[in-house]
């Protein structure tokens, strides 16, 4: 399914990967890859960033693949991040409500 997406190899691509954990997926195949997550490393190209209380920590329009595995059903508040895609789009927006039920009622 990435390959479909993906863009061309002649130019430098840029992806992030959002709560990647200890090591950023790049199933996009970009020639720069990076994550953030609550600690850092890099040495793994991982960047320390609280999600939904700090700023990323890329530019604007930076970015040509953004990915969030595993990552959505780890927020419990809504969130929303500001475009960062270089690719034309101009919005990524995410809106996320946790919710509890309680088997009994």
């Amino acid at each position: 399914m990435h390959d479909a997406y993906a863009l061309g190899d002649g130019d430098c691509r840029k992806a992030l990967d959002l709560g990647c954990g200890p090591n950023p997926s790049n199933r996009f195949r970009a020639s720069d890859s990076w994550g953030v997550d609550l600690y850092e490393d890099l040495n793994r190209n991982v960047l320390r960033c609280r999600l939904g209380f700090e700023p990323l920590p890329f530019a604007t329009e930076s970015l040509d693949y953004l990915t969030a595995y595993d990552l959505l059903e780890h927020i419990l508040a809504t969130q929303s991040c500001r475009s960062m895609a270089s690719n034309g789009n101009d919005e990524i927006a995410v809106k996320v409500r946790a919710t509890t039920t309680n088997p009994s009622d």
